[in-house]
């Protein structure tokens, strides 16, 4: 598996940019990609932004990206190769594995200064990863520091979000300077944030950017708007597909994800369960064929089950009740899962069309 590593970067606060990383992630997510999302910022805004705190995190003696890096540090000193060990990685709700920012990655940063190559640290700690995902995506340290560069070393594009704001373009080209002295090459895109519609400054100020820089960097067709929404999905541990998938931000954020991985994007939700996560109906269940369980042994569940989330946070199978049978059977830890929106009383309806 190819992984692509994109780091969302901008050294100015209050652009958008740990929103574009959390939306942006569970977006592509959402296009059954596998997708690991590093929280890179000393503030932790995106582990915040799934409702994961730093007390939770101490309770359940989850590691942070500060912690892993200082074991890649150990073992250099030591002399031994870095193996990662999974203890880190959070399975978020929304589908996407998060790796836990927090505040001493501030001092990680100077204890990189003491190592030997320090730039090749954070593409050390990726190697064992990279195979395992389609995306990573990093939502990047603020500061044009060695943790600034080693991402960006280990980084395959560079996303930069910038707000209609007077210096902001100016901002942009600071940043493109800063990487391109690191790396001439790496392919860097833009993307307007918090923009707001109604505002015909904005819409000129856009205007004047993508005819000034539109040939020096690669400037996103998709926009994202000002949404108080997209700011408050946070504030309930969600991505703005999940808080308002029907609303304005989240049809954005799809748009910007089709336009960076190249392919139209389903927009329900897909989730990997737990078995005992999953409610059935004795009047549906089926029992799964022998050929059918070693295939899915063999392969793997190829469509994902259909499921209807409840109230109580649990989830009513909806469809695939053979499939279910089968990875039950065999043992499978997770089932792939698509949350589809329906009503309890339209289940029999839906299961006939899909079986006819």
């Amino acid at each position: 598996m190819k992984t692509e590593i994109i780091a969302i970067s901008n050294h100015k606060g209050g652009v958008g940019k740990t929103e574009t990383a959390v939306n942006l992630a569970c977006a592509i997510q959402r296009a059954d990609m596998k997708v690991l999302l590093i929280d890179a910022d000393a503030q932790n805004n995106a582990t915040l932004h799934f409702g994961i705190s730093q007390k939770s995190l101490a309770e359940k003696g989850i590691p942070t990206l500060a912690e892993d890096l200082r074991n890649v540090i150990e073992c250099r000193a030591k002399g031994i190769s870095y193996v990662y060990d999974n203890r880190s990685m959070i399975h978020t709700d929304e589908g996407v594995d998060l790796i836990a920012g927090s505040e001493d990655l501030t001092d990680v940063e100077e204890e990189m200064l003491a190592v030997k190559d320090p730039v090749s640290l954070v593409s050390e700690y990726l190697a064992s990863m990279k195979g395992k995902y389609d995306y990573i995506i990093i939502d990047e340290h603020p500061s044009l520091g060695v943790l600034f560069r080693s991402i960006l070393q280990a980084a395959t594009k560079v996303n930069i979000p910038i707000v209609p704001e007077q210096y902001a373009a100016q901002g942009m080209l600071q940043m493109i300077k800063s990487i391109r002295k690191t790396d001439k090459k790496i392919p860097i895109s833009m993307e307007f944030c918090r923009v707001s519609t109604n505002n015909s400054d904005a819409k000129q100020w856009v205007e004047m950017v993508v005819r000034n820089y539109g040939k020096i960097v690669k400037i996103h067709k998709t926009y994202i708007p000002e949404r108080a929404s997209i700011r408050k999905a946070k504030d309930y541990g969600q991505s703005i597909l999940t808080y308002e998938p029907n609303g304005v931000g989240a049809k954005k954020y799809f748009a910007l994800a089709e336009e960076i991985i190249g392919k139209p994007i389903s927009q329900t939700q897909k989730i990997d369960l737990r078995p005992d996560e999953i409610d059935i109906d004795p009047a549906y269940e089926k029992e799964s064929s022998e050929i059918l369980i070693e295939g899915i042994r063999e392969n793997g569940i190829k469509e994902r089950l259909a499921v209807r989330k409840k109230q109580n946070g649990r989830y009513d199978l909806v469809h695939g009740y053979r499939r279910f049978d089968a990875a039950r059977k065999i043992g499978m830890e997770t089932i792939p899962c698509e949350i589809i929106k329906i009503a309890k009383n339209d289940i029999p309806v839906y299961r006939h069309q899909k079986n006819n």
